[in-house]
């Protein structure tokens, strides 16, 4: 899945609308929900 892709190379702007298109076809997803929540919590990451 490109979500994770982009989540496991640490850009979490790019995966977050992977992991919520899948939640809006996998509602009951509670891995890819718990990814969400954390994308969502964490700080801006800040690019020098």
């Amino acid at each position: 899945m490109l979500g994770y892709a982009f989540y496991y190379a640490g850009d979490m702007a790019q995966a977050l609308p992977w992991f919520e298109r899948l939640l809006e076809i996998e509602p009951n997803f509670p891995e890819i929900q718990a990814r969400v929540r954390e994308i969502r919590r964490a700080p801006p990451r800040r690019t020098s």
